[in-house]
């Protein structure tokens, strides 16, 4: 392997650039089980990755202007400071917005192997959502989302989909 070729290897440690991934996800099945497809195609060099995976992760969005909030802090529970949402002050013209996981998980659908350069790959699994998860929903200023991310975990910048929405 020459200098550039090392370089190049190096580079794509680092940016994530060693493959393009895409990832199609399936209808859920009557068993809760949701088929996932992660296709790599791999750049020029030959590239070692430790597995194929799919993260899953729920995120709980709220966004609310925050003059709709004056004088109801009462009605928000043990909140006393509407503001305290976003740390922003109140009555900016600014759409107060808050962002929390609901849950967050990782299933690998292969395992170590070399992937050689100029190939492409398909990986096909299956996912499930842990018990209890909330649906996918949107109303008018909370919404609950379901995303996955197909990867390669490979040295440097792992290569990723990057996160698609699931409709469940």
């Amino acid at each position: 392997m020459g200098f550039f070729d090392k370089m190049k290897q190096m580079a794509n440690a680092v940016t994530g650039g060693g493959a393009k991934v895409t990832m199609q996800i399936g209808e859920a099945e009557a068993n809760g089980t949701i088929p996932v497809t992660v296709t790599a195609v791999v750049g020029d060099g030959n590239m070692d990755i430790k597995a194929v995976y799919v993260l899953l992760r729920g995120l709980e969005t709220m966004k609310i202007d925050p003059a709709r909030l004056k004088g109801k802090a009462g009605q928000l529970g043990a909140m006393s400071d509407p503001s305290q949402l976003a740390g922003q002050a109140m009555g900016q013209g600014r759409l107060i917005e808050h962002k929390e996981e609901s849950f967050s998980g990782r299933v690998d659908i292969a395992g170590q192997q070399t992937l050689e350069g100029g190939q492409t790959y398909t990986f096909e699994g299956q996912v499930r959502l842990p018990a209890g998860s909330q649906g996918t929903f949107v109303g008018k200023h909370i919404a609950h989302h379901i995303q996955f991310q197909g990867g390669l975990d490979a040295p440097g910048n792992d290569p990723d989909s990057g996160w698609l929405d699931v409709l469940i």
